[in-house]
């Protein structure tokens, strides 16, 4: 599910202004075999400013998380927690004339703790980064 939201550009569902911000809240919880994964995603957007791009005007939105990623279940018959918070980033390309998203490139850092007790393993530090880039390609 979170593979194709990173396709849409969240926007608000009434007229805004340039420079106005919106708020979406998103929260996912999907479970494989026996580990289920519930994040949830506070996402701040702010329309920027317009730039012009092959001819086009496009919107500039710029964006800002905080992220809450909780995992548990049983990997190879063994319990296993995993709890991760962090922020990130991103910029978005809009074309509202056409209602596509032209490119949007995003970024975050989660960091916290892995358990697996059945192997003495607690409080495990982790760090998650990612880095995405999503383009309309012609």
């Amino acid at each position: 599910e979170e593979l194709v939201r990173s396709l849409f550009v969240m926007l608000p569902g009434r007229p805004v202004a340039r420079g106005a911000s919106w708020v979406d809240t998103l929260r996912v919880r999907e479970t494989a075999d026996q580990v289920t994964t519930t994040a949830t995603r506070v996402v701040t957007t702010t329309w920027a400013g317009d730039s012009a791009v092959g001819g086009r005007t496009l919107r500039v939105l710029r964006s800002r998380s905080t992220h809450e990623l909780e995992v548990a279940g049983s990997a190879q018959g063994m319990e296993v927690r995993q709890r991760l918070s962090g922020t990130g980033s991103g910029t978005a390309l809009w074309d509202a004339e056409r209602g596509v998203l032209v490119e949007q490139v995003s970024e975050a850092e989660l960091r916290g703790s892995l358990d697996v007790p059945a192997a003495g393993m607690t409080e495990l530090p982790i760090t998650a980064r990612s880095r995405a880039r999503v383009a309309l390609r012609r």
